[in-house]
């Protein structure tokens, strides 16, 4: 069975969304091509150009996948409630990026270290504390919660170059008598966005 091709990254329902807009695109750029400027003087023409305008920096392209493949996808989608299929290539190439990027040591990070631990063990608060304080240019804040009469959990925002940020979450997930711990990473500036965020 072929596989099916996106243009665009596109689906049928973000393709209609907006039918009036991408004709009347066509249309500024036409007389845009006859006069230099497009007809403003309407509320239709001003509307068309600000779209027009706004998806100037898109790139379209195609993606063949296999059809099976794209029914899960769809799936996991419509259960996540994404947008479109467009935005979800775009969460995964970002991501992909990103993760990128934060393997190299020099590059600036922000992210959060999650932990769960056994409180009574001995000394373990101290040590947390401690690590926290000798790393204090890392650490942006903390929340601290109690969720048994055994165990706390601890979630640490933090920033800096992606090595130290790594170190610093390493030594706190091996600490005697923490449970569980995860780091996760992502940039200040997530790539592709320019300050412009999500479209």
């Amino acid at each position: 069975m072929a596989a099916p091709v996106f243009g665009g990254l596109g689906d049928a329902a973000e393709s209609a969304r907006r039918p009036q807009e991408h004709a009347g695109s066509i249309r500024s750029r036409e007389t845009c091509r006859r006069t230099g400027e497009p007809n403003h003087g309407t509320l239709e023409g001003a509307r068309v150009w600000r779209y027009a305008v706004a998806m100037s920096n898109l790139s379209r392209i195609g993606v063949a996948i296999e059809t099976d493949l794209l029914a899960e996808f769809d799936a996991l989608l419509a259960e996540r409630g994404s947008p479109s299929r467009s935005e979800a290539f775009r969460d995964l190439i970002r991501d992909a990026l990103i993760q990128e990027s934060a393997a190299k040591g020099d590059t600036r990070v922000v992210g959060a270290v999650t932990l769960v631990y056994a409180h009574h063990v001995r000394l373990l608060s101290e040590k947390l504390t401690s690590l926290q304080h000798a790393f204090h240019h890392v650490m942006l804040s903390t929340l601290h919660v109690h969720l048994d009469h055994e165990h706390c959990l601890e979630v640490i925002v933090v920033r800096g170059k992606a090595s130290e940020v790594r170190h610093v979450a390493n030594a706190l997930i091996s600490m005697k008598g923490v449970k569980h711990g995860r780091l996760t990473i992502t940039s200040p500036t997530p790539p592709g966005e320019g300050g412009r965020g999500r479209r």
